[in-house]
């Protein structure tokens, strides 16, 4: 007698438990979340808001400044 192919019930359980645990990835919506994502109660949408009304031309990315060791200090005058 030759064994048989097919998988039985004992195979098929994990696979149908596996299922079952994974099921909530399968209803997930991925997307980036920002400001927009908050409640319109937070204080720091409102200030976020703000911020954008009053400097429309301000932007909120990081800036990195580095300095030179020993670098010289040069006075800052205005460009007006």
């Amino acid at each position: 007698m030759e064994p048989s192919c097919s998988a039985g019930p004992e195979a098929r359980d994990p696979v149908a438990l596996l299922l079952a645990v994974a099921s909530p990835v399968f209803r997930m919506h991925l997307g980036t979340s920002g400001v927009t994502a908050l409640p319109d109660r937070f204080e720091s949408k409102r200030g976020f808001a703000a911020l954008q009304r009053d400097f429309p031309g301000a932007t909120s990315d990081l800036a990195e400044i580095v300095v030179a060791e020993r670098a010289r200090a040069i006075p800052a005058e205005a460009p007006w």
